[in-house]
């Protein structure tokens, strides 16, 4: 018998192979079309803080310095000892070095509380229509994000994806982490009103990046 979990696992390997197929050309293309579309989005314009993440396995990858607008770049890293997700600082000339995923990371930077942030590119392999986000499996921004509703304010959760891998609608898992909206090279979903809060120039993330 077919477990809900098989099934996820099974969709989840087969948009893998779908998006791993993408020649280096659409890959390309695909990052191009992507940036366009966020450089005419008003949230990712007033974006002050921004996290992006470095691409793997076929990954839509942007090039966070070719985003209109003063940003603040962070990046992802997995803290060894808990197994969790933060968020660091990151310039062109902050040294980076692979993680045991072989993903870049930046090192000896400050890292910051994800909910202070204004924007955050969120990696998936799948999403449906409604919003859903079928992630890789390790659960690292589910767990991240699982209490911005008590949280004081809320990133906008934007999530970058190639259009094969829109998937038919699936039922979420407790867990699952929705988008507030969505960019591909040919559209841009929007899934909430989301608005960010207005920063202030008491604010303490500005005080600590300065």
């Amino acid at each position: 018998m077919t477990t809900p979990t098989d099934k996820r696992r099974q969709l989840r390997s087969h948009l893998r192979q779908q998006r791993r197929a993408l020649t280096a050309t659409q890959q390309h293309h695909a990052s191009r079309h992507c940036l366009q579309r966020c450089n005419r989005l008003p949230m990712v314009f007033r974006a002050q803080y921004v996290a992006f993440y470095c691409a793997t396995d076929g990954e839509v990858q942007l090039d966070a310095y070719r985003l209109r607008g003063a940003h603040r770049i962070f990046l992802p890293c997995v803290q060894a000892s808990s197994n969790l997700l933060l968020f660091r600082h990151c310039t062109p000339r902050t040294r980076l070095r692979p993680n045991r995923f072989q993903i870049p990371e930046p090192v000896r930077t400050r890292p910051v509380a994800a909910w202070t942030l204004d924007l955050v590119f969120v990696p998936l392999v799948g999403f449906d229509l409604q919003g859903n986000r079928l992630g890789m499996g390790g659960g690292f921004y589910d767990r991240l994000f699982a209490d911005l509703n008590r949280r004081p304010r809320r990133p906008w959760l934007i999530g970058l994806a190639h259009d094969c891998q829109q998937t038919g609608q699936f039922v979420p898992a407790p867990w699952d982490l929705p988008l507030d909206a969505l960019v591909t090279p040919s559209r841009f979903l929007r899934f909430s009103q989301h608005r960010s809060a207005i920063r202030h120039r008491g604010d303490p993330l500005k005080t600590i990046l300065d």
